[in-house]
């Protein structure tokens, strides 16, 4: 169970620790979903003129405790499709050299426009700041790249550019 995930049916990962009643061919199980007081900020004791419990959350520092239903990858795409999507791609993305492979996906698709940003001798100040994006391997925006290939006279992934 401890290499297992459980996600709520929000998306948000809990921890192992707090999971029980696994049911495994399901891939549901229960948790102790605990939302923290905000008079007392957890402490569960108040401080006004005297130390006393705190009246809102009568001591437990929580203001609301109830079960909650997590659920295994398979199940959350199962019951919330849309969710358990975004977890499988940010997963995948976060795995091994994410960044370079968003780069290299995006530069593909823009090929032709980056190309000319590289090449250019141009003395525009807008191309430079736009060449020293591009060596970081940060991503340009849809309006750079279009007024980019408006300065250039390039076409911009099926765009005509007059």
């Amino acid at each position: 169970m401890s290499n297992q995930k459980w996600y709520d049916c929000n998306g948000q990962e809990i921890s192992a620790s707090r999971i029980e009643n696994v049911d495994f061919t399901l891939g549901i199980a229960d948790y102790d979903h605990r939302v923290t007081c905000k008079v007392c900020c957890g402490k569960g004791v108040r401080n006004h003129f005297y130390r006393s419990n705190c009246h809102n959350c009568h001591g437990t520092g929580y203001s609301l405790i109830t079960k909650r239903t997590a659920y295994q990858l398979f199940a959350l795409k199962r019951i919330k499709p849309v969710i358990g999507r975004d977890i499988e791609f940010k997963t995948r993305m976060a795995a091994g050299n994410a960044q370079a492979d968003k780069y290299n996906i995006w530069y593909m698709s823009h090929q032709n426009v980056v190309d000319a940003i590289n090449s250019s001798t141009r003395e525009n100040n807008f191309l430079m700041s736009l060449k020293s994006i591009l060596e970081k391997k940060f991503t340009l925006s849809e309006k750079q790249i279009l007024a980019a290939a408006k300065i250039l006279g390039v076409n911009a992934g099926g765009n005509s550019v007059r």
